[in-house]
């Protein structure tokens, strides 16, 4: 078994160095105009959001390093719930360490972009038992037609398990 994590990690710093570029489908704080005006989901106009993108990333250091970038359009009041970002995380030994925290929600006000931008200070950490926590940040005064985004880093110990999203 150590041989196989060995082996996988040897394998994930080469793709690493000598593999992907890693291109990222969006850029974090670049909100288009048309954004706004994404009111459907292949033609339903009663979706109540629209997940603009959700993109996420594992890099191999000495920890795993999980990144996570969200951006969500939020079209009707049953929507109004993507407004509670929640982030779980493991804290005994230090075992996680959230290294980036940092959200955005964007508001088209007559043409121009209004942005209002929240950290990890804002956010509070509830303990949902002896291992793990979650980040939880309720976004305030969030309205149907604002665009909600969110991106996160997580340090982690554990090679072996990934997580998943």
């Amino acid at each position: 078994m150590k041989r196989l994590a060995l082996l996988l990690t040897i394998s994930f710093l080469f793709l690493n160095i000598y593999g992907f570029k890693n291109k990222t489908p969006i850029k974090w704080g670049k909100i288009s105009k048309s954004e706004f005006e994404i009111t459907s989901f292949r033609g339903d106009t009663a979706v109540p959001a629209i997940i603009l993108c959700d993109y996420g990333n594992i890099r191999i250091t000495n920890r795993t390093i999980y990144s996570h970038h969200k951006r969500i359009k939020i079209n009707h009041q049953e929507g109004l719930k993507y407004g509670r970002i929640e982030i779980p995380y493991r804290y005994r030994d230090n075992h996680d360490d959230i290294m980036v925290f940092k959200a955005n929600v964007y508001q088209n006000q007559n043409g121009s972009i209004k942005r209002s931008s929240y950290r990890l200070k804002d956010a509070v950490s509830i303990p949902l038992n002896n291992d793990t926590k979650m980040i939880v940040l309720e976004l305030p005064d969030i309205k149907p037609g604002f665009i909600i985004e969110y991106y996160y880093e997580i340090a982690s110990l554990d090679f072996v398990k990934l997580d998943d999203w």
